[in-house]
Order: C-alpha cells, then structure tokens, then sequence
C-alpha cells in the first residue's frame, strides 16, 4: 500500500476552493472534557437504545490518535490491550476480547481483531462523528458478546438527517517526534428534495514508534530507542446516501478500510489488512398501535488479512460475513417504551496456511510423520440467530428497564488440531481433518435495572444481570503456532458456556456547574474464559527439505484458552467544576478507575488488567480557543495468573490547544507522554510487552478547513 501525505494535500486544497463556493460560516463547540455524560429518557437514533457514556465529535477530537483503542485509552472505565503500537483492542471494565461488541452504526463490525492481540481494529477514527458507549440492561440486546459493554461507533456514511447546505471538513497533522503524517476529509450535501450523500476519507503514513532508551527482554537483549517494526501506512474510503420520502428513509454505503502494520514480536512479520462493508439502512414511522417505528440493517463484510514474514505469505484470515438486525420500537399508552428485535449473523471464516505449513499438511496426505498444522486457527463457520427485547418506564421521579435475548449458536470446524504433552514439554499430534466437530449453544440473558431522582440534581441508579456468552470459534478450535504473537495456542473444545450474575450501582450529582459521578460494580463468573499462560513448552520442530540440512527448533510457551471461576470488582469516579471567569472559563476535572479481577476463593489475579488509574484535566477556553493539560498516574499492575513480571507504574503528562479562525479554520497542538516517560502496559501479553514500550514524547501540529 502506497500513499503520500502528498496526494492528500492536493485532495485538501481542492476542497478547500470547493469551499469557498458552498461554505458559510460555522461555529464549533468547544468541549471541556471528553467523558461527557448525556442521560435522556428517549433513545439514542444509532444505537436504539440510551447510552450510558457519549463522546461527539468535538470530545472525541480531543482524544483522537491513529487507531480507535489507543483513542480510547483513557476514557473513564475504558483501557487497551496494546499489543503493538498498530494492534490493539478496547477493554471495558477489565472485560476484553470477545466480551466487548464493536458496532459501526448500529451492526456488527466483522474483523479477527478479538481472536489476538496482533489483530487491529478496522476502524477509521477519523470518520466518526459520535462514540456510544453502552453498559447495564440495554446492553443485553446485543447479546453475551457485550458483557463488557457496546462501543457503537457512529459515522455518517448513510445520512440520517436532511442537510441544509454543502458542508464537511478536511486537514493535515504532522508529529514531529514520532515521524507521523494524516490527513482527512468528509463532505455532506443535500439537493432539498430528501436526497442526502456522504463521501470521506484519510490516510496515515507513520514511521517507528519512538520510545525513551530501554533495553529489551529477548533471549538476545537490544538497547534501543523505537518499538521495533511498528510502522504503519493506513487509508480508508468510504460513502453513500439516503433518500428520504416523508417518514420512509433508505439509505445505503460503501466503506474500505486498508493498513499494512508491523507487530513488535517477530521483526519481520507485517500485516496486511483489507475489509470492504456494504450496509443497508431501511427506517420508517409506523402508526400500527404500539408499533411506532420499524428499522432494518444489513450489513455485509469482506474481511481479509495475510500475515508475512519477510514479505513471504505465512497465513491469511478471511472473513465473509454477513450481519442483519431488524428492530420495532414500541410505546404504549401506560408509558412502557422499548424495543423487540431480531438479530442474524452468518460468516465464513476461512484461515489459510502457506508455505512450510502448508508443507506439513502435503505430508500427512502422503503418510509422513504427523505434525499439526501450524495455522492457529482451522476454517470455521458460525451462524447464529437471536431474539432480544428491551423495555423501559418511567413513573413519576423513577425509571424501570429491562432486558431480555436468547440465541441460537452454531460454530463449525473443518478439522480439530491436537497436541500432546510430556512433562513440561509438548510436540504436535494429528490433525483430524475429517473429525471437525459442530458446536451448538443456546445462551441466554436478562437484566433489570432502575434509575431513582432522589431530588432534581442527584440520581442513583442500579442494576442486575445474568449473561450467558458461547464460547468463540478461537476459543474452541484454536491449536497452532500464531507467529505475530509468538505463541502456541490451544483452544478446548470441552468449553461450556460462559455464565455470569453482574451488579451495577451508581450516583450522579449534576447543580449549576458542578458534576459528580461515581460507579461499583461486581460480577461472578462461573467458566470464565481467558488466555492463560500453561507449564508447557512446544518445540517448533524443523523439517528435512534438503539431505543434511534442517532448520533451527524455536520453544514457544503454550498458552491455553481456559474456563475458571473468576471475579471482577471496580470503582469509577468523576467530578468536574466548571468556574466562569470574566473573559474565558476554567474546568478541573478528576478521573479515578479501578478494576480488580481474581480467581475465586484464591489469591490468583486473573492477567492483562488494568491496574488503578488516577487523570487530573484542566480546561481554560475562551471564545476562540482553549488549552486542555492532562496529568495521568496508572499505579503499578499486579502479576498475573501465568505471568512472571508486574508492571511498574507510570506518569503521563498530556497536552491538547486548539485556536479558531474566523470561525472555520481550526489549528491544534497534541502533545502525549510530553516528559517522555518509560513506561509498559500490564494489559499486553507478557511475552510481547518488554518489546512494546509506550510511545515516547509526540508533539502533534494540526490544521482543519470547516466548510
């Protein structure tokens, strides 16, 4: 993939003139803090269902880098995996992996991201226009793949409101620390007869991550002062329309999404990634009785990433999928509002191995000795259909919800891996390719929730769930050696549905300027499924391709996928104070996350969580500008189950400006980690994290064109 900052230059100034023509002058809102906090008693239109966080453009700006989970790193609750400067994934409430659903306007986003760390998230920061984030009963709609919570991430590819003028903007940034270049843009119009389109676009080309001088872990340890192969070069396109026809819309969009990304383990493994999605949108008022609005979304998805090892093919993941929810919102004359729906997925999940694997299995066919596959992960099939409903009320000064789904799973294998153990040592068994087995489940969930106004400034709310989750098709059948991560990886395919009672218990305190909010939470997991390091090595045997040669054996740890009871309990805090002052306005705002997850009735901490967090915020905005420093403490992590290090803990001191012009051009300064601390991430898999330090000093200068 090859893209210049160059060529999106020209694309900017051609829209800039293009401006000139269309544009009139606007103004923007000037957040104070990202962790806003919007409680409405209607729904959200994307979602269908009421957030519990919401970020809008002008907050997620504040916090945008050049993926979506390091964005979110830092949002009360909310974490990263942070496998790789490139490849990371959200973590909500400690709660990672297959228990956090990424929605793109409202359907599921198909990718491989939750099968690995090494796996990046298809999502292009630059398009969104507003984050959901979506916890307690109404998260149930979307199934035990959302235990953690639903992050639906809104763009406006198919316009959902009319348009009154050609609109959108575009810009440029340059990090002069860390050797990175982007640029965007995004336009709206509307003809005035109900006809609205969308088109945008970006590109990022980054160089390696720089890093303060640290010396790595490796069995030959190098002093450096970069992550090793963590460049990155990504583009997306995307665009489409809708047509609006008295209380009828249907809308439809086109998305690609490309990056080709290095991952810090193996130095010469790239990945190269590439998902096409198609998405229908069909809405309309009803007036059929209760029934007051049907919605259908369709979306399918042509998902593929080949991993190489010095530019030779070692594997690729595939991913044809297709996923449609149709949803009918209700309200009837006492007051009870919700939503019942019906929600589809089919996908094909092809997994493909080449070379030297590929050779293993052209042995077995032919009788030689048997050697598993070392593709980690077989072709699988997952189909699933479930039914969900969600109800709310609202009587005098409380709120009653309810959540209800119940699905039907079915997860294919084409062949089932084996591995046989000796001691602490293990070597490759058959590969059944006519043995692959048909997993079925039937999960499901309910949650209660209510919402109390103790007086018109302070709420407390609380709720309870019960949430079943069938185990992933990685988690079932995975058995191979994942190069990118460095790992032998075994699923079980003896895994039983993962169950958990969840509580929830919060206040919130809103008077004049002033906002408080606090949250605890707990749950009790039976089978809880995790990653976890075992006492085996596996011995990555060579083979005789020429007489009197043979390749180098490599030991890779087995980590095996493992169900245990296991508990989670956390706490998060926020408090913010808003100070007018006579020419601009001062807001401090205190941030304070903690999440605690244990093996029951043992001391065990349960790996990769995010140890307790600690953000101080000052904004100062006046009319045209303002100034945003942050200062973050994340306390050191614990060790844990399987690990044999704890993180040591860490300060960051981040900075964010921006100045308006003439009410449509917008310049801004981001400056993260500007004392360039080193510092590691008790959320990356330990064998990756002593090679993956956090990025060092990055001073981000930036312009944006309104139109």
């Amino acid at each position: 993939m090859k893209t210049t900052i160059y060529q999106f230059s020209f694309i900017f100034f051609s829209f800039f003139l293009l401006s000139n023509a269309f544009s009139q002058s606007s103004k923007i809102t000037l957040a104070s803090n990202f962790d806003s906090i919007i409680v409405t008693d209607e729904a959200i239109v994307d979602s269908g269902v009421k957030p519990f966080d919401v970020l809008n453009e002008s907050d997620f700006e504040l916090i945008r880098k050049n993926n979506i989970s390091d964005s979110l790193d830092g949002v009360l609750g909310i974490s990263s995996t942070k496998f790789g400067p490139n490849s990371s994934r959200p973590i909500i409430r400690g709660q990672d992996g297959d228990r956090v659903r990424f929605n793109e306007n409202g359907t599921l986003v198909q990718d491989w991201s939750a099968s690995s760390f090494d796996h990046a998230v298809p999502i292009d920061p630059n398009s969104l226009k507003q984050i959901e984030i979506i916890r307690g009963p109404a998260a149930i709609m979307f199934g035990g793949n959302a235990v953690g919570g639903l992050i639906n991430f809104v763009n406006n590819r198919i316009p959902t409101n009319i348009f009154e003028k050609f609109s959108g903007g575009a810009g440029l940034s340059f990090d002069v620390e860390q050797n990175e270049n982007s640029g965007f843009f995004d336009i709206n119009n509307e003809d005035g007869q109900g006809f609205s389109w969308n088109l945008g676009g970006s590109i990022l080309d980054k160089g390696l991550t720089k890093t303060p001088t640290f010396t790595d872990n490796g069995e030959e340890p190098v002093t450096g002062d970069n992550v090793r192969n963590s460049k990155v070069e990504t583009q997306s396109i995307g665009g489409g329309f809708s047509v609006k026809n008295g209380s009828r819309l249907i809308g439809l969009s086109v998305d690609n999404y490309q990056t080709e990304y290095g991952v810090p383990k193996e130095i010469n493994h790239i990945l190269d990634l590439n998902k096409t999605s198609v998405s229908f949108l069909f809405d309309e008022m009803l007036d059929l009785g209760i029934f007051q609005r049907l919605r259908a979304k369709v979306k399918y998805t042509d998902y593929e990433h080949d991993e190489l090892d010095a530019n030779v093919k070692e594997t690729t993941y595939k991913r044809d999928s297709t996923n449609a929810r149709i949803e009918i919102f209700t309200s009837a004359e006492n007051g009870l509002k919700g939503i019942l729906g019906l929600e589809l997925l089919n996908s094909k999940n092809p997994v493909i191995a080449y070379g030297e694997e590929e050779e293993e299995e052209e042995e077995e066919e032919e009788g030689h000795e048997e050697h598993a596959s070392l593709g980690p992960i077989p072709t699988t099939k997952n189909k699933s259909i479930g039914m969900f409903a969600y109800q709310y009320k609202k009587t005098g000064n409380r709120l009653f919800e309810f959540g209800a789904r119940v699905d039907s799973v079915d997860v294919e294998s084409d062949h089932v891996h084996e591995i046989e153990e000796y001691g602490d040592f293990a070597t490759a068994g058959e590969v059944h390719e006519e043995t692959g087995l048909d997993k079925s489940f039937t999960p499901t969930s309910v949650s209660f929730g209510i919402t109390q106004d103790l007086s018109s400034q302070l709420k407390v709310h609380g709720s309870a769930s019960y949430v079943e989750r069938a185990p992933s098709s990685f988690e079932l059948f995975t058995g191979g050696v994942h190069h990118t991560t460095g790992l032998y990886e075994r699923g079980n395919t003896n895994l039983n549905k993962e169950k958990g009672n969840h509580y929830d218990l919060g206040l919130s305190f809103e008077k004049n300027e002033l906002k408080i909010r606090g949250n605890i939470f707990y749950s009790d997991y039976k089978n809880y499924i995790t990653l976890i390091k075992s006492n085996n090595t596996f011995y990555y045997e060579g083979h005789h391709h020429e007489e009197g040669h043979e390749e180098e054996i490599e030991a890779l740890d087995v980590y095996d996928f493992t169900g245990v009871e296991s508990e989670f309990k956390g706490i998060e805090f926020s408090i913010e104070r808003r100070i007018m002052l006579d020419r601009f306005s001062f807001t401090p705002t205190l941030l304070y996350d903690h999440v605690i997850g244990k093996r029951k009735n043992s001391s065990d901490y349960l790996p990769r969580l995010t140890p307790k967090r600690i953000s101080f915020i000052a904004t100062i905005s006046g009319d045209n500008w303002f100034v945003r420093p942050e200062f973050r403490y994340v306390y050191s992590g614990n060790k844990g189950l399987g690990e044999s290090t704890k993180t040591k803990g860490y300060k960051l001191f981040n900075l964010y400006s921006q100045y308006q012009y003439e009410n449509d051009w917008i310049v801004f300064l981001k400056g993260n980690n500007l004392t360039n601390e080193l510092a590691y991430s008790a959320t990356t898999v330990e064998e990756v994290r002593y090679f993956n330090p956090l990025p060092g000093r990055s001073v981000l200068l930036g312009v944006k064109k309104n139109f």
